[in-house]
């Protein structure tokens, strides 16, 4: 009989130093993300949407608002993302 052969786990070969980079460049890219969608959304929304009292929103108004949130968090977390690792290679 043949003696089982050890399978090595995948996180074993990954430093922790290594590990704690990549959980600390995913937060930076959330934090950023999420302040600069913060910070654009209301604006953005109010200027491309108008500004529509609640009682006359309809659910056109809303869906607009959420497509134009999504977009602007997608391509924000994309750019965030971009920088991030770019500065991280140069260091």
């Amino acid at each position: 009989m043949e003696a089982p052969r050890a399978t090595l786990d995948p996180l074993q070969t990954v430093s922790r130093r290594d590990l704690l980079g990549n959980w600390q460049q995913r937060w930076v890219v959330s934090t950023l993300a999420g302040t600069v969608v913060t910070f654009l959304g209301r604006p953005l929304s109010d200027r491309l949407l108008g500004d529509v009292s609640p009682e006359r929103r309809g659910v056109v108004d809303d869906l607009k608002e959420a497509l134009l949130k999504a977009s602007l968090t997608v391509a924000t977390t994309v750019i965030v993302s971009m920088v991030v690792r770019r500065l991280v290679a140069s260091r």
